[in-house]
């Protein structure tokens, strides 16, 4: 038995490493953004592109088709949810056009224009929606195929 003060430091801890674990988890399925929103912190860039990153394929087409709006309340993240929708549609049609699945054009794009940003964190500074689509659909437009996946 811990004294009173070791008991409560562990607690915390634990607590502590369960937040963490819930933050990295809903990162890799692309639900960090709402997290965030339902914490009231402001959402970053990078957040919302580690939704189109990394969501599986039926979560971006239910932002596609304006899905989860709800549980966004501020005008800003509605603007970004809208920059996602353009870009989960643009990423199917891509995935279509290039004979890929959703899910290796977000590995083969998403998740290398991700690691961009955290190699050069000046490319992720504030950029908004609109540069953020453009940079997405440059990245897009670039992949070409099967050969790209390699």
């Amino acid at each position: 038995m811990g004294s009173l003060l070791e008991r409560s430091r562990s607690r915390r801890i634990r607590s502590q490493a369960r937040e963490l674990v819930e933050e990295c988890e809903s990162f890799l399925t692309g639900q960090y953004p709402s997290v965030l929103q339902a914490r009231g912190v402001p959402v970053p860039e990078w957040a919302w592109l580690s939704l189109l990153a990394h969501a599986p394929a039926e979560t971006l087409m239910d932002h596609a088709a304006g899905g989860p709006r709800r549980n966004y309340l501020d005008r800003l993240n509605l603007i970004w949810l809208g920059a996602v929708a353009l870009l989960t549609q643009e990423l199917v049609v891509q995935a279509e056009r290039t004979g890929c699945s959703v899910e290796e054009l977000q590995h083969a794009v998403l998740v290398r224009l991700e690691l961009r940003w955290v190699q050069t964190p000046s490319t992720a500074s504030v950029v908004g929606p609109s540069p953020f689509v453009e940079e997405v659909r440059q990245a897009l437009n670039q992949f070409r195929g099967s050969s790209n996946l390699r």
